[in-house]
């Protein structure tokens, strides 16, 4: 609760090196309850959206090194075979490239647009689709052979592992 008593969260643990009740608490913030809690009820499980691809975070370091027309954004990696990426025309690497210490896959688009907001990095685009549900559709923009191609992708329901 916050100090006007309105719920801000759900605590989930309490990390407490002298094992009373006094440490650091961890909770689900009270949106994410919000959206699961209905889900979790209807189907017993929390459905999650899922593009299907591998991806890893481009930065002007490995742009410079492999003279890419970007900077920022999604390097597309390896593509699950018919999943959402893949059914939109999305096309992934099949190269691997050593920078620094850092392998890499290339050849792949580019993803630097996802509805118009700026993507700079695999943790942003995780972001966005985490606030996205199967079936709902993200356009993005994508690097590709030096142009900028706009694609739409359906979301799919990322499967159990």
């Amino acid at each position: 609760m916050d100090s006007d008593g309105r719920m801000i969260g759900i605590n989930t643990a309490i990390f407490s090196p002298s094992g009373g009740n006094v440490g650091i608490g961890f909770a689900v913030p009270v949106d994410t309850v919000k959206r699961v809690v209905g889900e979790l009820l209807d189907k017993g499980y929390v459905a999650y959206a899922w593009m299907g691809v591998e991806m890893q975070t481009l930065i002007p370091r490995y742009a410079e090194a492999l003279d890419l027309a970007v900077d920022r954004g999604v390097l597309v990696g390896r593509l699950v075979r018919n999943g959402p990426a893949h059914r939109a025309g999305i096309r992934g690497g099949a190269d691997r490239v050593i920078v620094g210490n850092t392998r890499l896959v290339v050849g792949g688009d580019i993803i630097v647009e996802v509805d118009g907001q700026v993507i700079g990095s695999a943790e942003e685009l995780q972001r966005v689709l985490r606030a996205k549900k199967p079936g709902d559709k993200m356009r993005l923009t994508v690097v590709r052979d030096n142009r900028h191609v706009t694609l739409t992708v359906t979301l799919g329901e990322r499967p159990a592992e």
